[in-house]
C-alpha cells in the first residue's frame, strides 16, 4: 500500500488526506470520482451533439484512459469499504461508457436516432 501523503489534504473538503496517486489532482478519492463522473457526463453530451472533431474524440479517449489509470492506482493503494468499492466500479463504468461513445462512428449515432424515431412513430400509430 502506498503511504498517505503527509502534506496535502483534499482541496474540496480540506480534511481528507490525499493518497500519493492523487496529489497532482488535489482531490481525495471520493471527490476525484465525483469530478470524473461530472466530466464524463459533459463529454458524453458533447459527443451526442455530433459536432465534435476526430481530434476532440481522441482527447476524450485519452482523458478516459488516463483517469481510469489514476483511479485504479489510487483505489488499489487504499483499504476501501464495500460502498467505496461500488463507487469506484461505477466510475470505471462511466469511463468505459465514455470510451464507447468516442469509439462509435458518427453513422451509428444517426442510425440509432433514425431507429428511435421510427419506433416512436410506430408506437404512436
Amino acid at each position: 500500500m502506498a503511504p498517505i501523503a503527509d502534506q496535502g489534504a483534499c482541496s474540496v473538503c480540506l480534511e481528507t488526506p490525499l493518497p500519493e496517486e492523487l496529489l497532482a489532482t488535489g482531490l481525495c478519492l471520493a471527490h476525484y470520482m465525483v469530478a470524473v463522473e461530472r466530466t464524463c457526463a459533459v463529454m458524453r453530451r458533447h459527443v451526442a451533439s455530433h459536432n465534435v472533431s476526430p481530434e476532440y474524440r481522441e482527447q476524450l479517449a485519452s482523458y478516459a484512459v488516463e483517469s481510469a489509470l489514476v483511479l485504479s492506482r489510487a483505489a488499489s493503494s487504499l483499504s476501501l469499504s464495500g460502498n467505496s468499492k461500488d463507487a469506484v466500479l461505477a466510475t470505471f463504468l462511466s469511463l468505459m461508457g465514455l470510451l464507447e461513445h468516442t469509439d462509435r462512428p458518427e453513422a451509428d449515432h444517426f442510425e440509432l436516432n433514425r431507429v428511435a424515431h421510427q419506433a416512436a412513430r410506430d408506437a404512436a400509430a
